[in-house]
């Protein structure tokens, strides 16, 4: 009986461990107990790719970015990202996404970077129209790392790993589960090109239906091809 009643006192001592963990180092009540930190930016590099945050093992954590460019153009885009320095991807969820005349951000990508031999998590994003000098403000719970000073250009997040989201609406993206939305929609690619859809892999569908502005109803079984007199009539 003692046995049994120190083998159940193990077992619930490690139940309790297990709640106490997750109660302290869950993402939710880490996002309930962070304090938020903020810098700001003055950009003279113009339109390109920003590398705005870097650290070491990973991070997952609210960003809100705040532009204005000419006073007369304002970005305020806010979004939670998961990145890890271990080439096992994330997440990026857009919750806010407000502009006045135009866009400051165009894609979002976090991933794994090798720098001097180590991994760590990088998360980029890519400014356009951009006329002049902008003012970025970047706001973020403290347990991430902004970098003093924004990377204009760096060195690609490679695509294994790469968390990326493109197009100027909200989305969500995953590795896991790879979907870019914006004007355009890609699976399993950030390379769409011109086109509004590009899979990256093959598509099972029930039904696909392609409309045109051709005369199709030419290849109806119940079109009634004109004779020959009255095609020698059109010409004519």
């Amino acid at each position: 009986m003692e046995k049994a009643i120190s083998h159940f006192t193990l077992n619930q001592n490690s139940v309790f461990s297990l709640v106490f963990f997750f109660l302290i180092y869950s993402p939710f009540s880490l996002h309930a107990q962070q304090e938020v930190v903020e810098k700001s930016y003055h950009l003279t590099t113009g339109d390109g790719w920003y590398r705005i945050v870097k650290g070491t093992v990973f991070t997952s954590c609210k960003i809100r970015i705040h532009g204005i460019n000419d006073n007369n153009k304002v970005t305020d885009l806010t979004f939670y990202v998961s990145a890890m320095a271990y080439d096992q991807g994330g997440n990026i969820s857009i919750v806010n996404n407000q502009h006045y005349n135009q866009n400051h951000i165009d894609e979002i990508r976090s991933g794994t970077i090798i720098e001097n031999n180590s991994r760590k998590y990088a998360i980029d994003v890519h400014l356009v129209n951009l006329d002049g000098d902008t003012d970025l403000k970047i706001e973020a719970e403290n347990r991430v790392s902004l970098v003093n000073t924004p990377i204009f250009n760096p060195i690609p997040i490679p695509e294994k790993g790469l968390v990326s989201i493109s197009g100027k609406s909200l989305g969500i993206a995953s590795t896991r589960y790879p979907i870019y939305l914006g004007n355009k929609v890609g699976i399993g690619t950030t390379n769409l090109g011109s086109w509004k859809l590009a899979v990256n892999g093959k598509i099972k569908a029930k039904e696909i239906k392609v409309s045109t502005d051709w005369a199709d109803f030419v290849f109806s079984d119940t079109y009634k091809l004109p004779t020959l007199e009255e095609v020698e009539t059109h010409i004519k």
